[in-house]
């Protein structure tokens, strides 16, 4: 279920990485050329800078990046409660915050923050997975279940959708 306030986010102000984006399960692959950072979630999951520069992602902060490419803007309180399911309210938060103030000291602006939304920044592209399954792949999420069942079900979204389109090839 959506949180109110992520609806009316998106109905009033998409940020420019939004435009044109779909769920995963129609991602195309990302253009590095026309975007100043890429972020691939398939295999080790990891950020591309524009000048060549691979920034390995922890798998919250690859987590937290898969849910933004596909939901769009999202409170913080959604995320944290999300990923630290176990945590207090407030230890959640605090571990979201440890955890953009890390990604932002290693790979740079890539999430923004406005009004207690979070974002990718513009000029962040996320890569389609090469294959369908493989979307932090590398990851095992057991300990946030709520994220997990919805990794699940967007492979499982992905899987459905190669087939259909091999069948009617």
């Amino acid at each position: 279920m959506r949180h109110p306030s992520v609806t009316d986010a998106r109905a009033t102000r998409r940020p420019a990485y939004w435009a044109g984006l779909r769920p995963m399960t129609d991602l195309a692959p990302a253009d590095p050329a026309s975007s100043s950072v890429q972020a691939v979630l398939d295999g080790a999951a990891h950020i591309r800078r524009g000048d060549g520069t691979r920034v390995d992602l922890e798998r919250k902060q690859a987590a937290m990046i898969a849910w933004l490419a596909v939901h769009g803007p999202t409170p913080r309180a959604r995320l944290a409660g999300m990923l630290w399911p176990e945590a207090s309210e407030d230890r959640a938060r605090g571990n979201l915050r440890q955890r953009l103030s890390k990604l932002r000291q290693t790979a740079g602006e890539i999430v923004g923050d406005e009004h207690g939304l979070l974002t990718l920044a513009s000029g962040v592209a996320v890569a389609a997975p090469s294959l369908p399954g493989q979307w932090l792949d590398a990851f095992s999420y057991d300990d946030c279940s709520e994220f997990a069942a919805w990794l699940d079900a967007q492979r499982e979204s992905r899987h459905a959708q190669r087939r259909q389109g091999l069948l009617a090839e």
